[in-house]
């Protein structure tokens, strides 16, 4: 660590805050620092960066002024810090002849000290605000009464907790996840993934006391809420629990279910912080408000939460204290909030810049700068109606810190040696390769067929025409699944390859789950039924992944690769199947038709209709397949976007016309 530059509030007076400002822990000087704008002036910087982007065709003006105030806001509030006493500026500027690159700014105050933008701080004399140039973090004015601390491990474990409660009119599921896991595959940084499925608090709370039981508190040493988040005062609070979703074109709708863990909220004056996780029934939410995450990141050892939420790091009012405030009083070592609503392209290219950081081996807060630069750097953020604006947000991030973080590794034993490399060999050989143009979209249909398999039935048949990407798809879900911790292993069989019939699905299962001494002793010996029931037990018990896929070939149906099943073998394989309902192991049945031979007793009505791509990915396709034809300048051609409405996103048909 280098300098450190701490500013700390002391008092509250009339015209301002008392302050000191001190470097490297010497003399504390005296300061009064000023808010730097008026409330119509704050007013517009929260326009700018809450409203501006839903209608971003008009008062274009009013924008860049406020875009260009933030400069200004910075300068004021530097002046009152650094200018105004003669001593302070003088030690500042001697600091700048080393360079702010090692320096960490602390500022420590009550909620109203916290609520002043710390992070537009600017030098006048300099090209670029000082968080652009160093590290900086915030502090409570007391410490927490227990601090959570790093626990060594082999392996840095991340759990990403996401919850998208609105569906179809909702963020792309994977927006944050799937960049994250991308960027983990170039590091050799020993990582450890798992993704909360479904994203409801009930869930959370399970999975933390599992995990725990199983692996001691602290096991996980960070965790991601990629969430909605808002500030709700409490007739806000009590009109969302008494909405009902009546109309179907009411979007953003609440409805109110008994919370599991959480106990009611009492009236409350001025607004509060809420983190929004799915509800317990489709189309549902459950307003999880700060305190309670806090005590469960507590009670659980959590040492660092990141949150790309709206507002999830912004001041409410004198006293009541932001989220990322909240989880830091609970001993939460660090937490990155955002200050205010952060767009969708802005929190991906801010997390994917933070987690190659880290993956690294850069502390955190100095891979949050890095992420802050990237933001600065890189400024269009798409708006509603598909538009493209210029934004200042490298000014959201909002770093709470109890004490710094560096997520370091201890050396694998013998035994994990093993172990992970091998798990690490076993996801290299599930990874189907790319597609000629990469996997793209269907974050949706993954959405949805997680939620399907998770709370309704573990059989789902993925139905689709031929063309539609089944098997595209349930190749991707069985590395994906694997490498985000849903499940334990995979068993894949496509009957476009061959015509498997149960005896052997269960021979290729049991060969792969026993080893040979116990195959031959325990498993071979069995008539076939009792072979059924004894890996029909096991796979019951534990979270796998059975694929069957291109089902159609079994009856032969039209245009069909004829691996056939006559029907003996077909009510065994339906029996086969039936022996795992309402178990662990998840089922994921492919085919072009409704297989109405298999449906009793399997999946029954659990079926998810396949279709193309959305819109947007399906332009995203055809911009890479008309780029690599040296076709891109017909992009704009009304004859293009026809053909793309009569092709219907089908990636098949959209790669062959």
């Amino acid at each position: 660590m280098g300098s450190v530059i701490r500013i700390q509030e002391q008092s509250v007076q009339s015209d301002g805050f008392q302050a000191v400002v001190s470097f490297d822990y010497g003399p504390q000087y005296p300061i009064t620092v000023r808010d730097p704008f008026d409330q119509k002036q704050e007013a517009e910087v929260e326009w700018y960066f809450e409203q501006h982007l839903e209608f971003p065709f008009t008062q274009k003006v009013r924008a860049r002024k406020a875009a260009a105030s933030i400069a200004t806001y910075g300068e004021i509030l530097f002046k009152h810090v650094f200018q105004d006493n003669k001593d302070v500026y003088a030690e500042f500027k001697a600091l700048l002849k080393v360079g702010l690159e090692q320096v960490q700014i602390e500022v420590t105050g009550s909620p109203k000290f916290h609520a002043l933008h710390w992070e537009a701080l600017k030098d006048p004399e300099l090209a670029k605000p000082l968080a652009l140039q160093a590290m900086m973090v915030r502090r409570n004015m007391q410490p927490p009464p227990f601090e959570v601390s790093v626990q060594p491990a082999s392996t840095i474990n991340l759990l990403i907790v996401t919850a998208r409660p609105y569906g179809m009119k909702d963020v792309s599921y994977r927006t944050i996840s799937r960049p994250l896991v991308e960027a983990l595959r170039q590091t050799d940084l020993r990582v450890n993934i798992d993704m909360l499925r479904p994203g409801t608090y009930k869930m959370l709370e399970n999975h933390l006391r599992e995990t725990t039981s199983k692996h001691g508190a602290g096991y996980y040493h960070v965790i991601h809420f990629d969430l909605h988040g808002s500030l709700l005062s409490y007739p806000l609070w009590q009109s969302l629990l008494e909405q009902k979703p009546e109309k179907e074109e009411q979007s953003h709708s609440h409805t109110y279910h008994k919370y599991y863990a959480l106990t009611d909220i009492p009236q409350y004056t001025g607004e509060k912080a809420f983190l929004f996780f799915e509800g317990e029934q489709d189309d549902s939410v459950t307003p999880v408000e700060a305190s309670a995450l806090a005590n469960m990141l507590r009670d659980h050892h959590i040492p660092v939460a990141i949150l790309n939420a709206c507002q999830s790091g912004k001041q409410i009012g004198d006293t009541e204290t932001s989220l990322g405030s909240s989880l830091m009083q609970a001993g939460v070592q660090l937490v990155l909030a955002m200050g205010y609503s952060i767009t969708v392209s802005g929190a991906v290219l801010l997390m994917t810049a933070l987690y190659q950081h880290l993956f690294a081996g850069d502390s955190l807060s100095l891979a949050i700068r890095h992420a802050r630069n990237e933001l600065a750097n890189h400024k269009k953020r798409r708006a509603y109606y598909a538009q493209l604006i210029d934004l200042e947000d490298w000014l959201l991030p909002v770093v709470y810190q109890n004490r710094p973080v560096q997520l370091k590794l201890r050396e694998l034993t013998l035994e994990e040696n093993k172990a992970y490399y091998e798990h690490k060999a076993e996801l290299e050989r599930i990874t189907p390769p790319e597609p000629t143009y990469g996997f793209i979209g269907r974050d949706l249909d993954i959405l949805q067929i997680e939620k399907r398999l998770l709370t309704k039935r573990n059989l789902l048949l993925v139905r689709g025409m031929g063309g539609a990407g089944k098997t595209t798809l349930l190749r991707h879900l069985n590395a994906w699944w694997r490498t985000t911790g849903l499940i334990e292993r995979v068993f894949y069989f496509g009957y476009d390859e061959r015509a498997w019939n149960r005896q052997q699905i269960m021979v290729e299962i049991a060969q792969q789950l026993l080893d040979p001494v116990a195959y031959v002793r325990d498993f071979q010996p069995l008539s076939l039924d009792a072979q059924q029931s004894k890996l029909a037990s096991t796979l019951r018990a534990h979270r796998y992944l059975l694929i069957l896929d291109n089902l159609e070939s079994i009856t032969g149906a039209n245009l069909a690769i004829l691996h056939t099943l006559d029907k003996t073998e077909q009510e065994a394989l339906r029996r086969f199947l039936a022996a795992l309902v309402g178990g662990k192991t998840l089922v994921l049945l492919g085919s072009r038709g409704g297989e109405d031979w298999l449906a009793k007793g399997t999946f029954v009505d659990n079926v998810y209709d396949l279709s193309g791509l959305d819109p947007e990915a399906a332009s995203t396709l055809a911009d890479l397949i008309l780029e690599r034809h040296d076709a891109a300048k017909y992009r704009q051609e009304e004859d293009l976007r026809h053909l793309l409405n009569l092709l219907d996103g089908f990636p098949l048909a959209l790669e062959v016309v």
